[in-house]
């Protein structure tokens, strides 16, 4: 499947492109195959900077040119919400350590829990389907099998190409209106993207992720310690691996020139894997300096005979068979210490 070009425009992490995504939609495909729904796909616009400057960077792998607080001051002017956020955040930063040793972070047992599932399309369920050419929901998603499970309700408040910085703009409208218990958080794979076609384009440019690396740790820091302000429960998953020979084929729509310039950007097809590590352990970091749990989805891929088998197409969604993997690794981490959680 060749993804249209359109040079005004820059690619997601997934590779979709155009107008934003939305639920309403996706396909929906069931165990037999069957669409739920005859809506097909509308590409999702990056929410990445433009590129800018002329310097090479040589490599995929460098450090981030931006520090957080020079992010936030992107965001000033952006929707009240967050600019309310990130003037507060500033204010209390001196008081985290102190916020951290007092907060109570325990999950209570009781007769019914509410459960969000906060992310980007992974969570949300999307999968490539190679016989229909098209991104689809997939109903049997990791998310859907754990509310099978799971005692109360679960929402899926993950959207389709999210960014933490966006996650962070839909806090209050789509998590904590909600007053959950539990917020199971999984951000990180369109942050660490870059603008694909543009450096396909010109690969002697200078290009930046989504999201630096060293401002996605500090917002998903920000994230965590926000729940607890609540008294929401936060529960971290670790990134499931991507399959860099497959996205680097699909970023370079098989095209040979383009990924002779990509190439000329990342310097090595591995790096693309390595890059995409980095941001899970600004996670894993995360959940250590705040004590947050973490479950550990990629440990679990990895741990495959193949993993790249559980990975669509497109390199980066976790298949059919990988969301099983990642809905029995939850499962498996609520049964050794939070039985109370599942039905009887």
């Amino acid at each position: 499947m060749n993804i249209p070009r359109d040079d005004a425009k820059q690619t997601s992490h997934h590779g979709e492109r155009g107008s934003e995504a939305t639920d309403s939609n996706l396909p929906v495909v069931s165990e037999s195959g069957e669409d739920r729904t005859s809506r097909t796909i509308v590409p999702t616009l990056s929410t990445s900077r433009r590129p800018r400057g002329n310097a090479a960077s040589g490599s995929f792998a460098f450090e981030p040119r931006e520090s957080p607080r020079h992010l936030y001051g992107e965001f000033l002017f952006a929707p009240t919400a967050l600019s309310c956020y990130i003037t507060c955040r500033e204010a209390s930063h001196h008081s985290r350590n102190q916020v951290m040793e007092t907060l109570n972070d325990t999950i209570e047992a009781k007769d019914r829990y509410t459960i969000v599932v906060y992310g980007d399309s992974i969570s949300r369920g999307v999968i490539y389907d190679e016989e229909k050419h098209k991104h689809l929901l997939l109903l049997e998603s990791f998310t859907n099998l754990l509310r099978e499970r799971l005692k109360g309700v679960v929402y899926n408040a993950a959207k389709f190409g999210s960014t933490i910085v966006e996650g962070l703009l839909r806090l209050q409208n789509d998590v904590l209106r909600r007053k959950p218990d539990i917020v199971l958080i999984e951000f990180g794979g369109n942050d660490c993207d870059y603008p694909w076609d543009a450096i396909a384009d010109n690969p002697s440019a200078e290009f930046h992720p989504n999201t630096e690396c060293s401002a996605f740790y500090e917002l998903l820091r920000d994230m965590v310690e926000k729940l607890r302000t609540m008294n929401i429960v936060p529960v971290l998953v670790s990134l499931p691996p991507l399959d860099p020979d497959k996205y680097f084929r699909w970023v370079s729509h098989n095209s040979e020139q383009a990924g002779k310039n990509i190439l000329q950007f990342i310097g090595n097809v591995s790096h693309i894997y390595s890059w995409h590590e980095r941001y899970n352990a600004a996670i894993l970091r995360v959940a250590e300096e705040t004590k947050t749990r973490l479950i550990d989805i990629r440990s679990a891929f990895l741990q495959e005979d193949d993993y790249t088998k559980l990975i669509c197409l497109d390199g980066i969604h976790p298949n059919k068979e990988g969301h099983k993997v990642i809905a029995d690794k939850i499962l498996r981490y609520i049964q050794s210490d939070y039985m109370f959680l599942l039905n009887a």
